[in-house]
């Protein structure tokens, strides 16, 4: 879901994600911000 999230921000307006004791909507955050939290769920499931 992220990978495509990701890729097609405009079809995820509502998707709300956590980050750093916050709740954000996916499409404000910064291409950065996206790949980290990308990458941090990725290792999760590792």
């Amino acid at each position: 879901l992220l990978e495509d999230a990701y890729r097609h921000p405009e079809k995820y307006r509502g998707l709300m994600v956590r980050v750093a004791g916050y709740s954000a909507l996916w499409c404000e955050l910064d291409d950065g911000l996206r790949k980290d939290i990308m990458n941090r769920t990725e290792m999760s499931f590792d």
